[in-house]
């Protein structure tokens, strides 16, 4: 996939991807992912890819803080992707005047 291997060109020991979506329509923005210290354990660093591959170049020390940065990255960088927008709606019909 696209993610991890523009992800593990950069970040050699990237793991434990954890895909970022939408708050209101859970389109998929992105991963988080971790890299791991190189003393071994469970503590590392965190980064997020988007899903076209672009890696953040700075690891954080909190997962959420990496979604944050990637919904806004994502947001600041491209306005509102149209893959992020809500599918197409019709306004509800005022059922007794029969229009919108």
């Amino acid at each position: 996939m696209i993610h991890e291997t523009e992800t593990l060109k950069r970040h050699k020991n990237a793991c434990e991807f954890r895909p970022v979506t939408t708050t209101i329509t859970s389109r998929l923005m992105g991963w988080t992912f971790l890299v791991p210290s190189s003393g071994g354990g469970s503590t590392g660093k965190y980064g997020w890819v988007t899903r076209d591959g672009e890696v953040s170049g700075d690891l954080l020390a909190f997962r959420s803080n990496c979604e944050g940065n990637l919904k806004a990255y994502v947001k600041g960088r491209l306005g509102v992707p149209s893959a992020l927008v809500p599918e197409p709606f019709e306004a509800p019909v005022d059922i007794e005047k029969g229009e919108r």
